[in-house]
């Protein structure tokens, strides 16, 4: 993310020197912030990325639908990283191997149920 902050810079002066014409700028500049919404891991990350988002908006280079979709990207990849969310998802894959022991057992014992029924 911090890199794009250059690389913004860089395209929009590129443009501005007429070295990218407006349809490269916005390719480069949408293209590139798709690819950045996956890093947002950390406080700062995602601060700079909204603010780029917010610039790109401004100089209409994305539009209102792209905004909310680079914003939601970021926000899921934020959050998904969140260290509350790594211990919840900790936990629920101990509880499911957890419920595949018991599910084997149960039916170990309903097995041996039905061979002593059988039995007897």
């Amino acid at each position: 993310v911090h890199e794009m902050k250059f690389f913004y810079t860089f395209v929009n002066q590129s443009y501005r020197t007429e070295s990218v014409t407006q349809e490269d700028r916005k390719r480069y500049i949408a293209g590139s912030l798709k690819k950045v919404a996956s890093s947002t891991t950390c406080y700062d990350s995602i601060a700079i990325f909204k603010q780029l988002l917010e610039k790109a908006k401004q100089d209409a280079i994305i539009s209102d639908y792209d905004y909310y979709t680079f914003d939601r990207m970021a926000e899921v990849t934020h959050t998904s990283t969140a260290p509350f969310v790594k211990e919840i998802w900790g936990s629920l894959h101990l509880l499911e191997s957890r419920v595949k022991t018991l599910e084997e057992v149960s039916t170990n014992v309903v097995e041996s149920l039905q061979m002593l029924q059988k039995g007897i």
